[in-house]
């Protein structure tokens, strides 16, 4: 199973960066392979992160699911 940057346009993976991705400090659900895509999904015109991230957090929060069974990618 590949593990995706989840900024839309990013290609980026665990595999050809040779590590894994910090999640979003928000959420605590999505990762990112840097900095400027977590910005640029932050505030991406077709699928902000901004709009999602505090309902990720609670979903997140009344779930308990741990953090490796949670999908890379939405």
């Amino acid at each position: 199973q590949l593990r995706h940057c989840c900024a839309p346009e990013c290609k980026e993976t665990f595999a050809t960066a040779g590590r894994p991705f910090p999640r979003c400090a928000g959420c605590g659900i999505l990762c990112y392979c840097s900095r400027e895509c977590q910005k640029s999904a932050w505030k991406h015109a077709k699928a902000p992160h901004k709009e999602v991230c505090p309902k990720l957090r609670v979903l997140h929060e009344r779930t308990n699911l741990p953090q490796k069974q949670v999908p890379d990618r939405f």
